[in-house]
């Protein structure tokens, strides 16, 4: 299946049209889009699950471009072994054509270089947001906060920027802890990761609390990105030409706000 979609690619990728419709725009739609996603991130990806998850709204505007239909192999990240062994049981003994929903960092793209992988662009980035309550309202980086414990999800990425740096911390088992900790008036200022928004959104909805910074600091964001295998070059332009396509006309911001999630460009690409 994967091969007969990579020679159909190869056929059609020259006349592709880069424009959203209501009907696919051409392509080889007998040759689906396999594509390999976490089954357990919200909001990232879960599988069944309605509404699906941002990455997956986003591979489908990526098919719906490109006129291919989709079909899905989960992994599952969060077990022993982590992205390594999701993606040795996956992509890597080709089950799928691109894996979504990765972030980019040196860790990762050294991953991506022993199983013989590549990125493609990033068409998003996230981190780890400062949200505040009651008496921290009004603050809007980290150094305002010297003085006082931050919330933080232990051996976090976080975690470790607030404890290299200097700062005081609360530290919780999770993120959707130091939610609770904000509604108790232990806390009153937090370092989140952004994707959690959408649940605490809806879970905690009672909580008067703001984020304050526009972006993550430096350091304390990373790009979100697709892999594919390095000999897929075809499969790689196509996804990048898509990517960037969704980044001008708005679609993926779309896609990541309609789950209470902020949406945050590439780096580097911060106007879009």
């Amino acid at each position: 299946m994967i091969n007969k979609f990579v020679i159909a690619m190869l056929i059609w990728i020259g006349a592709a049209s880069w424009v959203l419709a209501d009907e696919p725009v051409g392509g080889p739609v007998n040759a689906p889009l396999v594509v390999c996603a976490d089954a357990y991130s919200f909001p990232a990806s879960m599988k069944d699950l309605d509404p699906p998850g941002y990455d997956v709204e986003i591979i489908r505007a990526i098919a719906k471009l490109a006129g291919f239909q989709v079909e899905y192999v989960w992994a599952d990240t969060g077990t022993r072994g982590g992205l390594g062994r999701a993606l040795r049981g996956s992509i890597v003994q080709k089950k799928c054509n691109l894996f979504i929903g990765l972030g980019m960092s040196s860790e990762t793209v050294e991953e991506m270089k022993e199983k013989h992988l590549v990125f493609t662009q990033p068409y998003m980035s996230e981190g780890y947001v400062l949200i505040e309550k009651g008496s921290a309202a009004g603050k809007t980086k980290l150094s305002d906060f010297r003085d006082v414990k931050i919330g933080v999800a232990m051996s976090t990425p976080a975690d470790a920027y607030l404890f290299d740096n200097g700062y005081k911390r609360s530290i919780f088992v999770r993120d959707r802890l130091i939610f609770k900790a904000l509604d108790a008036g232990e806390i009153n200022v937090a370092l989140v990761w952004s994707p959690a928004l959408a649940y605490a959104r809806k879970d905690f909805s009672s909580i008067p609390f703001q984020v304050s910074n526009q972006m993550p600091e430096a350091g304390l964001r990373w790009n979100v990105s697709m892999a594919v295998p390095e000999g897929d070059i075809a499969l790689k332009e196509l996804l990048d030409k898509a990517i960037n396509e969704l980044l001008r006309n708005g679609e993926t911001r779309r896609i990541v706000e309609s789950y209470g999630v902020p949406f945050y460009p590439p780096m580097n690409r911060e106007s879009e």
